[in-house]
């Protein structure tokens, strides 16, 4: 694996270790998302949570899922005090790629969920 990758936010290091000052963001999908556009506890129900290592992206690049997307950034510190394994899984298209992984039980869910720091706020269509 290379030691350094360089993008938008510059060179940096694609290490498998983390510092507990990292954050990764969790794309919201607005399904996923209440009435406020901030997300549901139903947004960390994944074995294999998809995230992206913030320091590898800037957020206006981690906005391109579309304009209706919500973005959370979860801190690995919270990972680390619920017990979670952040794994990297960088692919061809996004270097940034890492997996939250392990069960997430309902009370866990609540935990992240109450843990992560809301950056933008998902679209939520209303119907009137």
């Amino acid at each position: 694996m290379p030691t350094g990758v360089t993008n938008a936010v510059g060179t940096v290091s694609v290490s498998q270790d983390f510092s507990s000052d990292d954050l990764f963001y969790r794309y919201i999908h607005p399904k996923l998302a209440g009435a406020d556009g901030w997300p549901n506890s139903g947004a960390f129900d994944d074995d294999n949570l998809l995230v992206d290592l913030a320091r590898l992206v800037d957020l206006d690049t981690a906005l391109v899922h579309g304009p209706a997307y919500g973005v959370v950034g979860i801190p690995k510190a919270l990972c680390d005090d619920l017990g979670l394994v952040v794994r990297r899984d960088p692919t061809d298209e996004n270097a940034a790629h890492c997996l939250i992984l392990g069960r997430k039980s309902g009370a866990l869910r609540r935990r992240l969920k109450a843990g992560c720091l809301q950056l933008k706020p998902a679209t939520v269509p209303t119907f009137e």
